[in-house]
């Protein structure tokens, strides 16, 4: 498996990937990692943001040198907050949600992007939200369950 930035292995394309974290300093690492390794692709990149604001991640994302305001108006690159991504609709549905990411990344693709990456966090789950039970079934069922979407 070919090492994208920050060290780590980059998944193969279409495939779910998980990172943990001792501290601050290796989360800003692996969000700022796994965004850039995105944008070099030229996929669109989604980030779900959950202990930080979507404006702190922007801004890591700005000192670490990424242009977000260019990407941000491009559309290339929008960060959001759980309540808007995952916490959408309660109780969490992971069915919707791989539903609503699969539209995502073919309208990802009709733009022109070749493919769509999503950064989430998932702390969110930690605080037990309605649904909150059926998030693994998400996460180990995602590859299974969603269809390839290319161009």
């Amino acid at each position: 498996m070919p090492a994208a930035s920050g060290g780590r292995p980059a998944p193969p394309r279409g495939v779910h990937a998980c990172h943990a974290y001792r501290s601050r300093a290796e989360w800003a690492a692996t969000v700022t990692a796994s965004v850039r390794e995105g944008l070099a692709q030229g996929q669109q990149v989604l980030f779900f943001a959950d202990t930080a604001e979507p404006s702190a991640i922007a801004s890591l994302l700005r000192s670490d040198g990424v242009d977000v305001d260019t990407l941000l108006s491009s559309g290339q690159l929008r960060v959001t907050d759980t309540h808007r991504s995952y916490l959408e609709r309660l109780p969490f549905d992971p069915d919707l949600l791989i539903a609503g990411l699969r539209d995502t990344c073919g309208e990802a693709v009709a733009q022109g992007y070749p493919g769509l990456r999503v950064v989430g966090e998932m702390n969110w789950h930690l605080r037990r939200p309605p649904g909150a039970d059926r998030c693994w079934s998400t996460n180990c069922g995602s590859r299974q369950r969603c269809t390839r979407i290319s161009r």
